[in-house]
């Protein structure tokens, strides 16, 4: 059984990429040290590890094909390729990282640039090391649209041009380099996918990493007044997570190497998105105004051919559906 490694496969993004590769199975280890993830977000597999009835009948695997999961507590800030555990792992037998454990709040990094720089650079370069340990050819990073300079034509490519606005973007960046060193270098064959604006289920409302689009639905349902910073008519490319994961995974099995963008190359404007939340429910959604933020980029979207060429891929959910969906998640997890 081919063996996949996934750093932050607790979170919400991660979680659902441990989701798929199981459905595909994988024998997946999560690293996660649990600082913004939860375990509870891998419970579908965790709470039937022992019953391996209901794992064929649910996933039709056989017994010698049945998905395996493993969770271990490892910050990735850390040098780990000294970890005990992780010193167990033969040479080849792991075919990729999926190194989503980072970082994701863009005021955060203005207010500990240094501790942003660990979680979203160091660590990188922690994973990288590891795997070049290990003898592993790929890792599948988790970048930022943010890499990109305001100063450029709409849709974004993925050779625009670069100008950080935050500590944050500028570790993505770093990371996106260092990469691509390796792959040079080292002989690997590294991915980076530029994430646009991720939403979905297992997003938690409540946590400051959490994108616009869940904070927007969680204080909606609550009937709260939603903070429209600015005039509301900066622009995002909201991306549903389960495109998002299947976007990376095509990148893994095709064996794709460099940048790409994933959103769905479609702009909607912080205003548009309000009103579409305020159609769903049925009702009129109150707005507050608010003074603009530092290191919000004004506009995005994605130009998306080089995903589509190189991966044949092109999400399918649009946002009305994935509004929907996660509404309903949340109404279920409160």
């Amino acid at each position: 059984m081919k063996k996949i490694i996934v750093t932050g496969g607790a979170g919400f993004l991660g979680s659902h990429l441990v989701d798929l590769l199981l459905e595909e199975g994988y024998h997946v280890y999560v690293l996660d040290d649990l600082s913004s993830g939860n375990e509870s977000n891998l419970s579908r597999w965790t709470d039937m590890e022992d019953d391996i009835q209901d794992m064929r009948s649910l996933y039709k695997y056989s017994p010698g094909k049945r998905p395996r999961l493993e969770i271990k507590d490892i910050d990735i800030t850390n040098k780990f390729v000294e970890n005990p555990w992780l010193s167990d792992i033969d040479a080849g037998d792991v075919d990729c990282i999926f190194h989503m454990a980072a970082r994701m709040d863009v005021m955060t990094s203005f207010k500990d640039p240094f501790d942003d720089g660990m979680r979203n650079y160091i660590g990188t370069l922690n994973v990288l090391e590891f795997a070049r340990k290990i003898e592993c050819p790929k890792v599948v990073y988790r970048s930022s649209f943010t890499v990109y300079s305001e100063d450029n034509d709409l849709p974004l490519t993925e050779t625009a041009k670069k100008g950080p606005i935050s500590p944050y973007a500028m570790h993505k960046l770093f990371s996106e380099d260092i990469l691509e060193l390796y792959n040079r270098h080292y002989g690997m064959k590294n991915l980076s996918f530029r994430l646009f604006n991720l939403y979905g289920p297992r997003q938690d409302p409540g946590s400051i990493y959490s994108g616009v689009v869940v904070q927007f639905l969680a204080k909606a349902l609550k009937k709260n007044n939603l903070p429209v910073y600015g005039d509301g008519e900066q622009t995002r490319d909201f991306i549903y997570v389960k495109d998002a994961v299947r976007a990376m995974y095509e990148g893994f099995r095709k064996d794709a190497v460099g940048v790409y963008n994933v959103g769905t190359g479609k702009e909607t404007t912080i205003n548009q998105l309000v009103s579409e939340i305020s159609e769903i429910l049925g009702r009129k959604i109150i707005t507050e105004c608010r003074e603009g933020r530092k290191g919000e980029i004004c506009r995005s979207v994605a130009d998306l051919s080089r995903l589509k060429e190189d991966l044949g891929f092109y999400p399918d959910t649009n946002l009305k559906k994935g509004l929907i969906e996660t509404l309903d998640w949340m109404k279920k997890h409160g």
